[in-house]
């Protein structure tokens, strides 16, 4: 009855194989979450430091203008 049994189941490295797929599949899914957060991180800085470089061009840019208003004494 036990041979029977272990030859329609397959064998004990089998259901080894099952175990350690499944680890190694948490893992994964645990790494990836790890990743997708960084990334999203990422890209949340990259938008500060973006609109932050747009504040100051757009300074720089008023800046330009007031000083050629007042070289021409417009100001």
């Amino acid at each position: 009855m036990v041979k029977d049994f272990a030859a329609r189941h397959g064998s004990a490295l089998r259901s080894l194989a099952v175990v350690v797929g499944s680890l190694a599949t948490a893992a994964a899914v645990i790494v990836g979450a790890v990743l997708a957060i960084f990334f999203a991180a990422t890209v949340a800085v990259i938008a500060i430091m973006a609109s932050a470089l747009l504040a100051f061009a757009g300074l720089a840019m008023r800046a330009r203008r007031t000083a050629k208003n007042r070289a021409r004494g417009d100001a």
